[in-house]
């Protein structure tokens, strides 16, 4: 029983990096794809950048951490509550979602400052 919880522990890790390699390969093609066919259409292939791409990944990961954080303190709570690693990968998501919302927001009013 202990091999196999072994296994499974190596296995949580390899499969979280499969997965965010493969959303980087899908995004990746479809935005070839894209252009491919814009091109062949003969439109010139023009895509809204971010001035400030960095600043919303930090945000993203800043509330990643947030939800780690509080998470780890649920689990501190543990003997008294049951739920809480499910309270915890919860609240990860939940403020790695907040961190993209407020991404957003940041971002779009630098766009309304840069437009004036």
């Amino acid at each position: 029983m202990d091999e196999l919880a072994t296994i499974f522990e190596a296995l949580i890790p390899i499969s979280f990096f499969a997965l965010v390699l493969l959303i980087v390969y899908f995004t990746a093609r479809f935005r070839y794809k894209l252009k491919k066919s814009i091109i062949e259409k003969g439109d010139t292939v023009e895509f809204p950048k971010s001035r400030f791409p960095l600043l919303e990944v930090g945000i993203t990961i800043l509330g990643f951490g947030v939800g780690m954080l509080a998470g780890s303190f649920v689990m501190m709570l543990q003997d008294s509550f049951e739920m809480a690693p499910m309270t915890a990968a919860a609240l990860i998501f939940l403020f790695s979602a907040a961190g993209m919302i407020v991404a957003f927001f940041v971002r779009r009013r630098l766009d309304d400052r840069t437009e004036r």
